[in-house]
C-alpha cells in the first residue's frame, strides 16, 4: 500500500520566492536603494555637462580648401589641354559600309558552309548558326541574298551575281593571301 502525500501545507518558511525577494524590508533600506538611485542619476548628469566639446579643425585646412574649391572651379570651367579627354571619333558613312561588308563576310561563310554540309541552303540565318537580326537573308532556289543596313545604306551579297570567295576577295584585305588564292 502507498502512502499519500501529507494534506497538510508546507509552512510559510518553505514557500519558494522569487530570488530577488527579501524576507522583510524596512523603510530604512528602500530609502538606501531610492537614495543610490538619485545619486548615480545626479553623477550622469554632471558627467554630460562636463562633455568636452569636438576638437577645432586645425587653420591651414581654410586655404587648403578654398585652394581646392578654386582649382576644382578652374578645370571644369575652363579645363587645360591635359585634361580634356579625346572624344571618340565617330566612324565616317564609308568606313562603316566598310565594316559592314567585312562583317557581312560571317553570314555568307555559314550559309556556304551549310551549302556545302547539307547539300541545300538554309531557310533562316539561325539554321546556318547565325543568332541575330542584323542581317536579312532570303533563299531562293539555288541561291541567296544576305543583306544588312547601316548609314542609311544597304550592302547586299547576292550569290547569283558572285561567288562568295569573289566577294570576301573584293571586300576583305589580304583574303587572298590568308585562303591561298
Amino acid at each position: 500500500m502507498t502512502e499519500r502525500p501529507s494534506e497538510r501545507r508546507a509552512p510559510e518558511k518553505d514557500q519558494l520566492k522569487p530570488f530577488h525577494a527579501k524576507d522583510v524590508t524596512t523603510g530604512k533600506e528602500a530609502a538606501d536603494t531610492v537614495a543610490a538611485v538619485l545619486k548615480h542619476a545626479a553623477e550622469r548628469d554632471e558627467a554630460a555637462k562636463k562633455r568636452t566639446a569636438p576638437k577645432a579643425q586645425p587653420i591651414w585646412m581654410l586655404p587648403l580648401g578654398l585652394t581646392m574649391a578654386v582649382l576644382a572651379t578652374f578645370l571644369l570651367v575652363a579645363p587645360p589641354p591635359w585634361v580634356v579627354v579625346d572624344p571618340i571619333a565617330a566612324q565616317t558613312p564609308e568606313d562603316q559600309v566598310a565594316s559592314l561588308e567585312r562583317a557581312l563576310w560571317v553570314p555568307i561563310s555559314n550559309v556556304e558552309g551549310f551549302l556545302i554540309r547539307n547539300g541545300r541552303l538554309p531557310q533562316t540565318l539561325a539554321e546556318a548558326g547565325i543568332r541575330t537580326d542584323a542581317f536579312d537573308y532570303t533563299p531562293s532556289g539555288q541561291t541567296y541574298v544576305v543583306c544588312a543596313t547601316v548609314a542609311a545604306r544597304d550592302v547586299c551579297f547576292n550569290s547569283a551575281v558572285e561567288s562568295a570567295r569573289d566577294w570576301a576577295a573584293r571586300t576583305i584585305p589580304d583574303f587572298s593571301q590568308r585562303v591561298g588564292g
